[in-house]
């Protein structure tokens, strides 16, 4: 496996799209928020354990709105209208940092990250990784990572 630097760099290398079909690069959304902690929460509208975790993640997101840590959601459904309908109904549709990885131009990044099972978190810190395969995203796990 790659170094992390390496996943980085796939990373930032990578164009996500935000719900609002605005192109937005991984390297603006990391340089935007470099100075937060940034749990990602990989998912799709097939997967039914990611579906009945997000509403936790999205309590967490209101909780912690005001803090150094971001949640982002990351789709990674094929079909942008089922990623769309689902995220609507689960209203997450116009969170600011849910995209779909739809359009990728470089899917290597979820073999770098061994992305074979769903749910899956990621959490970033000045923009490095510090934990590619992170527990689901709790209170307690959360003020661990604000201290």
């Amino acid at each position: 496996m790659k170094t992390k630097i390496g996943i980085i760099f796939l990373l930032i290398s990578i164009s996500l799209f935000s719900q609002s079909n605005e192109k937005k690069s991984f390297d603006e959304f990391l340089h935007e928020n470099n100075d937060k902690i940034i749990y990602v929460d990989f998912w799709a509208s097939w997967c039914k354990p990611c579906i009945k975790e997000i509403p936790k993640v999205l309590k967490l997101s209101k909780d912690y709105k005001n803090s150094e840590i971001i949640f982002v959601f990351f789709s990674i459904d094929e079909n942008l209208d089922s990623w769309e309908n689902l995220s609507e109904e689960l209203n997450i549709k116009l969170y600011e940092y849910n995209f779909n990885s739809h359009q990728f131009k470089k899917p290597e990044i979820f073999k770098e990250l061994k992305l074979n099972s769903l749910p899956r978190y990621l959490i970033i810190k000045n923009s490095k990784i510090i934990d590619e395969n992170a527990k689901k995203p709790s209170k307690r796990i959360v003020e661990n990572l604000l201290k």
